[in-house]
């Protein structure tokens, strides 16, 4: 009877019906109880399931409870199933990303990895470790090591299935993200579409994938200034997630966040607000205040909040965003790059000069490890910086950093106009672009 139940349960956790799913493992776990030892493999496998399903439903408390016990079952079996032991490691990885642990998941991840590639593990599940770790090297902007695993796992995933599957369109958003951090908008765009479209084939147009894809292609349309066609993106896909998992998820509280973000770079500052508090209700009380997936809503919220010179709520939540990221992922993450700056630019504001250029000191730290220390994305940071020591009566420093920014944009200019103007270097000029390391 329990095989009957857990099947079914099995079958309505990869639907999304997670509490339906949720009450039948519950009854698979009660009648297996009655015909298994306490300690057989089949308890760990449903107790496994459970911690899914409560992952999904962000309830993490029960989820670690849940995932804790099933790895302890497995470990402690007679005949270990490595297999086994290896899902077990991936779903913990994925408990701790989700807490916004990403150390711990890293370790689980790579415990997953050693196992699956020692025991032969089934292409999938290999390939989903890879894409978990990727993503949190993404995260920590270490891109050649997540584009290496990307690249390895789409490779397995489109040998193995095929092009038109799941798992490879999959692949396909995943390398594409990269490719969007990298700045590569055409190349990112051709994979979401192709991506896309592979969804949409085998799902239909209302899965929460799809709508996953739209959201990503939105963002992608955002950075690159077209604003009418990443609003109406957003709206399409904030639709299907609300129809999917309701309105109170974390993943629809990041779309609204999106949108949000939108509203704020054309100055609709009443509707960016609106979104930005709404998605930050839903998070706090589904992740608690200190999860990862907030930080990006309270830096977008502090920037606005600075814009209309609220400078005591903005500098609040410029400080809640960054320790949450110096904790969830540590101090050398690309992504504390904005909130180091808005809150050096804050203390501008509010005439403490000392912390302005302290946090202008790390936001220029870390932007020249991730950009480079010619690039254009820190010229920005340099001129203020300049602007800074000019306030403080250091004229030298401020002459040095000024210097810098220009001859920096001055090189990147004549690189440009070598470009437009020579056919041969044009055709050079591209081929560097679309292959940047």
């Amino acid at each position: 009877m329990w095989e009957d139940l857990y099947e079914q349960a099995e079958m309505l956790f990869q639907q999304g019906i997670h509490l339906k799913a949720k009450i039948l493992a519950k009854k698979a776990l009660y009648e297996a109880k009655k015909e298994l030892s306490k300690n057989h493999p089949i308890i760990a496998t449903i107790l496994n399931l459970l911690g899914l399903i409560y992952l999904e439903q962000s309830n993490l408390k029960m989820a670690e409870l849940f995932l804790k016990r099933s790895l302890r079952l497995t470990k402690n079996s007679k005949e270990i199933d490595k297999s086994e032991l290896a899902k077990s490691y991936n779903n913990l990885a994925r408990f701790f990303k989700e807490k916004g642990d990403f150390r711990k998941a890293k370790i689980y991840l790579k415990k997953a990895l050693n196992f699956s590639i020692s025991e032969k593990e089934e292409i999938s599940s290999v390939a989903t470790y890879k894409d978990e770790l990727a993503e949190i090297y993404l995260l920590e902007g270490k891109l050649k090591k997540a584009q290496k695993l990307y690249e390895e796992s789409l490779s397995m995933r489109e040998n193995y299935f095929g092009r038109e599957h799941p798992s490879v369109a999959t692949s396909l958003n995943n390398l594409a993200s990269l490719y969007q951090n990298l700045q590569e908008y055409r190349i990112a765009e051709k994979l979401y579409l192709e991506s896309l479209n592979i969804r949409k084939k085998i799902f239909g147009e209302e899965d929460s994938c799809v709508a996953e894809s739209l959201n990503n292609l939105a963002t992608l349309y955002y950075e690159k200034g077209l604003y009418l066609l990443s609003e109406k993106y957003y709206k399409r896909a904030i639709e299907i997630a609300e129809k999917y998992f309701g309105f109170e998820h974390p993943t629809v509280a990041s779309y609204l966040s999106n949108l949000g973000a939108l509203y704020y770079s054309q100055k609709k500052y009443e509707q960016a607000e609106s979104l930005f508090l709404k998605s930050i209700d839903i998070k706090e009380k589904l992740l608690g205040t200190n999860h990862y997936e907030l930080a990006n809503t309270y830096h977008n919220l502090a920037s606005l909040y600075f814009n209309k010179k609220m400078f005591d709520k903005a500098k609040d939540l410029y400080l809640k965003a960054i320790a949450i990221l110096e904790k969830s992922i540590g101090i050398e993450t690309y992504q504390l790059i904005l909130p180091y700056y808005g809150l050096a630019k804050l203390y501008i504001e509010i005439h403490q000069q000392e912390k302005a250029e302290l946090f202008y000191k790390k936001a220029l730290n870390l932007a020249e490890t991730y950009y480079g220390k010619d690039d254009l994305n820190i010229t920005d940071i340099l001129k203020d910086m300049a602007k800074l020591y000019e306030i403080m009566g250091k004229k030298d420093l401020a002459s040095q950093f000024q210097k810098r920014a220009e001859e920096i944009e001055y090189k990147a200019f004549e690189e440009y106009l070598e470009a437009v103007l020579d056919p041969k270097s044009l055709e050079k000029f591209i081929y560097e672009q679309e292959n940047k390391d």
